[in-house]
């Protein structure tokens, strides 16, 4: 052997063992050895090193080749076992090689050991590989077997009669049952004929000598179906004749539900397609429009071939408003393969303007297909329904309005912030006509004007838009005031963006009773005017009813003040009279004490003033009594200055102390024939 011979030689003479080793060396052989002669030495060697071969004599002190040989196989070591002895003879060399021993060699005839120990190493090289061949071999069963239990495909083996000699787990597991209850039986009993067709029997795959592949519905022992691709093989012995077959078996069944699936979903998106209902578009990465359906077609007014004839994009049939929403969508198609839906226009063949929801989804990374719902209709429903809660939530404030605000000014005041809020008004106003006039008052302004001066305070029935709507006593409306002959500057509705006008008559109990109208910079629609025109109407029974409410709070306070007055007159008869019969004893009495004094008398200067106190007191009751009703008239010829300066006194009493009465008389003013006391009531009156 090429290479260093390692020898273990058991031998208790040194002598005996270097003649051994020198045996092997004159043969050619580079040798290592070391020398052992006890049952340790010879175990501690075998663990410490590799030995090519064993030399051992029969018998040592206290060892022997017997137990060399039964340690050698305790190590489990298959190392060439060779006995070199003297004493050993033919009888025992047999009984030692039957024991394990590969030969034996007589010390007197070494010439021998060198073959022997070369045949042995041969011999020993052919066992370890032929226990690596078995080795390999096992392994490689337990390999395949590992390969065909753990594939998700099931293997079943047929004999020549088509009896089932094998299948693994995962046909047993397809199959619902087990491998023992396969075995033996044929593959025929578990195939749903109607859903499979003919499947190929043993014989046929024979006859065949080739492969086939079909599929092949199971049944499975819980009575549910399994779609499976059978491949299926024959199998030949090694004399070439036809030994059974064998199948592969693949579960198909998720991937037939998603070809069903897949047909259903082709089914509904053809459906989709040519029902109009959905609008579809497919365009190419550079926004070309490749295919659309007809409901596309028919919603925009082109013709298919205008559309798809490679000139036109989908950003030609959108708004300028709307491309950067678009840009945003087709940024998360690049990104994510899909854009979520939003909301957008489309301008059709005529210009009018389509209101979608679209959603667009990429197709193979060069087309996306983009999927629109028309909500011209829903946007026409919510728009109405919009208006009719705006109409409701103004009916609603302007009752509020009407019924929970003290004065007129206010109310209407209120009932055109309603009408600014709820119908989009620029701006609202409403005027209010006193009966027997015939300018029109404005009483309340909300919106981009709310002041109550101007050209339109006061505008005269038959004037203006406004004064003809009263005139008329019929509602005037416009959706293209710019145009309307009725408005006086054109150019004053351009600058303000207004687009529409609306105004109604106030009129309650058949009478008119004001204007309420407004400006709009949006259209006016039939359910916007109708609510101008609801609360139009409950706006004027408002101003009717506030005017009778003020009209009757001022009867209340005249006929409260008429009490008051009647009251007073009564109590101011009442002193009168008392005072005048007091007067009379004061002024008789001074006039006969004036009687009986001597012209110049010292005391004739204060009975004078007591008698011209007293007819000033005669003349305040006179007053008290006129007041009161209480005194005959007698007419006489009158200086009013005077009648005024007289009555002063009696007017600062019934005037508040906050008020300051001045009295300036006219000296040409006539006289007049007339009861002072008369006189004096009516400007107590006034």
């Amino acid at each position: 052997m090429s290479g260093t011979l390692r020898v273990l030689v058991v031998e208790d003479s040194d002598i005996d063992a270097k003649l051994n080793v020198a045996a092997l060396r004159q043969a050619g052989h580079q040798v290592e050895f070391e020398r052992v002669d006890a049952a340790d030495a010879m175990r501690a060697a075998l663990v410490r090193a590799t030995w090519h071969v064993i030399t051992c004599d029969w018998a040592m002190p206290g060892f022997s080749a017997p137990a060399a040989l039964t340690l050698l196989k305790e190590s489990g070591l298959d190392i060439p076992f060779i006995i070199v002895s003297g004493t050993v003879g033919e009888e025992l060399a047999v009984d030692a090689m039957r024991a394990g021993a590969h030969d034996y060699v007589i010390k007197d005839r070494l010439a021998r050991l060198a073959p022997a120990v070369e045949r042995e190493l041969r011999d020993a090289r052919t066992r370890a590989e032929q226990r690596q061949a078995a080795a390999d071999l096992v392994a490689s069963e337990a390999r395949y077997r590992r390969i065909v239990e753990n594939t998700n495909q099931g293997v079943w083996v047929m004999d020549v009669e088509g009896k089932t000699t094998f299948l693994n787990q995962r046909m047993a597991h397809l199959l619902g049952s087990t491998v023992g209850d396969v075995m033996g039986r044929s593959p025929t009993e578990f195939i749903d004929i109607e859903g499979s067709g003919r499947l190929m029997s043993a014989s046929d795959v024979h006859k065949a000598g080739a492969s086939n592949q079909e599929e092949v519905r199971f049944v499975r022992s819980d009575g549910s179906f399994i779609e499976t691709l059978l491949e299926s093989n024959p199998v030949v012995d090694a004399a070439g004749q036809y030994a059974g077959a064998f199948a592969m078996v693949m579960d198909i069944t998720d991937r037939k539900r998603a070809e069903a699936s897949l047909r259903i979903s082709e089914e509904r998106f053809r459906c989709l397609w040519e029902s109009g209902i959905i609008l579809i578009a497919i365009t190419d990465i550079d926004d070309r429009i490749v295919d659309v359906n007809e409901g596309l077609e028919r919603r925009l007014g082109y013709s298919r071939e205008e559309l798809v004839s490679g000139h036109m994009r989908w950003s030609d049939i959108t708004p300028p408003e709307w491309m950067e929403a678009d840009r945003n969508a087709k940024e998360q198609l690049q990104s994510a393969g899909v854009a979520a839906a939003w909301e957008k226009e489309l301008i059709a063949k005529d210009g009018k303007r389509v209101p979608i929801l679209s959603g667009a989804v990429m197709l193979g990374g060069v087309e996306a297909i983009a999927i629109a719902i028309d909500l011209s209709e829903r946007k026409r429903v919510d728009k109405a329904l919009y208006e009719r809660m705006k109409s409701s939530a103004l009916t609603a404030d302007v009752g509020v309005a009407l019924t929970h605000q003290d004065t007129l000014s206010t109310m209407a005041q209120k009932c055109t912030e309603a009408i600014v809020k709820h119908l989009g008004a620029a701006f609202a106003r409403i005027w209010t006509l006193e009966p027997g006039s015939s300018v029109l008052e404005l009483q309340a302004s909300a919106g981009m004007y709310t002041h109550l001066t101007g050209a339109h305070a006061r505008v005269p029935v038959g004037q203006f838009k406004i004064g003809m709507i009263a005139e008329k006593r019929q509602p005037h409306f416009t959706n293209d005031v710019q145009n309307d002959p009725r408005v006086g500057d054109p150019a004053w509705a351009a600058r303000e963006g207004l687009i529409a006008f609306a105004g109604y008559p106030l009129i309650a109990g058949g009478d008119l009773v004001g204007v309420v109208a407004m400006f709009s910079r949006e259209i006016l629609t039939d359910t916007a005017l109708e609510g101008l025109r609801t609360v139009a109407d409950a706006i004027a029974v408002g101003i009717r009813r506030n005017r009778a409410e003020a009209a009757k709070e001022s009867l209340e306070a005249q006929l409260r003040q008429a009490q008051k007055l009647e009251a007073i007159g009564s109590l101011a008869g009442g002193v009168a009279h008392d005072f005048n019969n007091i007067l009379s004893v004061i002024l008789s009495y001074s006039e006969f004490i004036k009687s009986d004094l001597e012209p110049g008398h010292e005391l004739l200067g204060d009975v004078e003033e007591i008698n011209a106190a007293a007819l000033r007191a005669a003349g305040l009751t006179r007053q008290l009594l006129a007041f009161s009703r209480q005194q005959v008239l007698q007419p006489r010829v009158l200086n009013l200055n005077e009648v005024v300066r007289d009555l002063k006194s009696m007017l600062r009493r019934l005037l508040s102390e906050d008020i300051e009465l001045e009295i300036t008389g006219d000296p040409m003013i006539g006289n007049v024939h007339a009861d002072p006391g008369q006189i004096e009531q009516v400007l107590m009156n006034l």
